[in-house]
């Protein structure tokens, strides 16, 4: 990346195959611009001409946000990140729920997000029946701690390694994956 940024730019392609790059699948599918030169009279780079050639095609063929005739608000989602959780709980005890994994807390507590057709989702904390795991320190600069002594402090010890062990092993199983709960008690 630029001297002092915080971002690096790179390509990710899939399986190994530098001929299918993630940014020009993104963009001939139309789900992303690209982005627009900053000298207009300058010779594009070949790499650049092609995303721009894909963008076109996806224009002309109305692929994802190209499409005409779409009412943009039929395809935002809403989340409700602070729902009613007793209604919540006489509405989904004993079902079986379509949710998506966002975020594992720790090896025994995931934040997930309740699907529903009308894209007005709901995003709760799930704790795992008949399970407990330590929780780990939250990362530095990631809405954890700045170094202060007490609230984000976690010990050192063999129960901490296994926290964070469950955590990750937890989160690359379950982490953006469709799944269902069933809402016990």
């Amino acid at each position: 990346g630029k001297s002092g940024s915080k971002s690096s730019y790179g390509d990710l392609f899939l399986n190994n195959d530098e001929t299918q790059s993630v940014k020009s699948l993104v963009v001939a599918a139309g789900w992303a611009f690209v982005k627009g030169a900053t000298n207009k009279d300058a010779k594009m780079h070949g790499d650049r001409q092609l995303l721009y050639d894909s963008q076109k095609e996806a224009e002309k063929a109305g692929r994802g946000m190209h499409e005409k005739g779409v009412n943009e608000e039929d395809r935002k989602r809403t989340v409700n990140y602070s729902p009613d959780t007793f209604q919540l709980y006489a509405k989904t005890k004993g079902k079986s729920v379509p949710v998506i994994i966002d975020y594992v807390r720790s090896g025994s507590t995931v934040s997930v997000e309740i699907v529903s057709g009308d894209l007005k989702h709901t995003v709760v904390n799930l704790t795992l029946c008949g399970v407990l795991c330590d929780r780990t320190a939250p990362v530095k600069g990631r809405g954890g701690g700045k170094g202060k002594k007490g609230g984000n402090e976690q010990k050192s010890s063999a129960v901490s390694a296994y926290a964070r062990l469950a955590q990750f092993n937890v989160a690359n199983l379950l982490l953006h994956r469709d799944m269902h709960m069933i809402v016990l008690g």
